[in-house]
C-alpha cells in the first residue's frame, strides 16, 4: 500500500473490498445486458445515410438486394444479379436478418450474422443500417 509523507495510506483493506464489490455489479449487469434474451422483432428497415430507404417483414422468407446509385441507395428483390457498383444481399429467413454477401472491403456487415433484435451496420457502404423493430424493442433511430 501507498502512503504520503505524513504515513497517511491512499489505499485501506475497506477501500480495496468497496471497489472489488463495485466491479463485480459492474461486470454482472454487462453480462446480463449482452446475455438477456431480447425480444424478437418482426419487421426490419433499411437505411442510407440515417434516410429510411425500405421496410419489409421478417416473417417472409427473401432475399433483397441493395445498392448504391448515383442519387442514393436502392432496395430490391434480389434476382441472381449482383450490379458492378457497391451492393449487400439482404437475407431474411426463419424471422431474423442478415447481410449474406457483399462487396464492401472488411465484410464485417456479413460477420455480424443473422439477427432478431438489434442492428447490422455496413460503414464502407454510405452508413447502410438494417435495423430490426417491432413492437416492445427500443430502437435509436
Amino acid at each position: 500500500m501507498s502512503s504520503d509523507e505524513n504515513g497517511y495510506k491512499f489505499f485501506r483493506k475497506g477501500d480495496m473490498i468497496v471497489y472489488a464489490v463495485a466491479l463485480l455489479f459492474v461486470a454482472a449487469f454487462t453480462l446480463l445486458a449482452f446475455l438477456y434474451p431480447k425480444e424478437q422483432g418482426n419487421r426490419f428497415s433499411v437505411y442510407y445515410h440515417d434516410q429510411k430507404i425500405f421496410s419489409a417483414s421478417l416473417e417472409n422468407d427473401a432475399n433483397y438486394l441493395f445498392y448504391v446509385t448515383e442519387t442514393g441507395g436502392t432496395v430490391v428483390p434480389f434476382l441472381n444479379r449482383l450490379p458492378d457498383t457497391e451492393y449487400n444481399v439482404i437475407s431474411v429467413r426463419e424471422g431474423s436478418v442478415c447481410v449474406s454477401e457483399a462487396n464492401c472491403p472488411d465484410g464485417t456487415c456479413v460477420a455480424m450474422g443473422r439477427k432478431t433484435w438489434g442492428e447490422i451496420i455496413c460503414l464502407p457502404h454510405g452508413y447502410l443500417r438494417i435495423v430490426v423493430e417491432g413492437d416492445g424493442l427500443e430502437s435509436d433511430v
